[in-house]
């Protein structure tokens, strides 16, 4: 019964510690730098991973926020589709699906039901900027 017991418990922990999701993949450049790579090719990023990656020059940024809030203020050099815009998921069908992009909106909502879309017209990878362009803003400068 014991030995029963130790079988099932050993199931158990060993099933438990497959299902972990792996961290981030490291890669090591040309120039000997490591860098860690995002596993998730849609995951939500915060405003510092998000400049970071803006800095790198590895993605395209996307403001899907009204024409009057982009206007406003955004981020240097970020495309502009209006989500709300009848045309938005067609527009959004147009970009080239085997680039990077950055979506954010004013809080992350509206970025992150575009991620959804992206994912489902197979994008290849797209992330919604959690917090947008408020969390932006608070850290780095947008532009009017």
């Amino acid at each position: 019964m014991r030995v029963l017991l130790s079988f099932g418990i050993s199931l158990l922990l060993f099933g438990c510690q497959a299902q972990q999701e792996p961290a981030n993949a490291v890669e090591q450049t040309s120039a000997g730098v490591v860098k860690a790579q995002q596993v998730n090719p849609f995951a939500d990023l915060n405003a510092e991973q998000a400049q970071k990656l803006i800095a790198d020059g590895e993605l395209v940024v996307l403001d899907v926020r009204t024409d009057r809030e982009y206007q406003s203020g955004h981020i240097e050099n970020a495309q502009h589709i209006d989500f709300y815009g009848q045309d938005f998921k067609s527009k959004l069908a147009e970009l080239p699906k085997d680039k990077k992009y950055l979506v954010y909106c004013a809080s992350g909502n509206r970025s992150g039901q575009a991620v959804t879309m992206m994912k489902e017209l197979k994008f290849e990878e797209a992330h919604n900027m959690s917090g947008g362009i408020g969390a932006w803003s608070s850290k780095y400068k947008t532009v009017r």
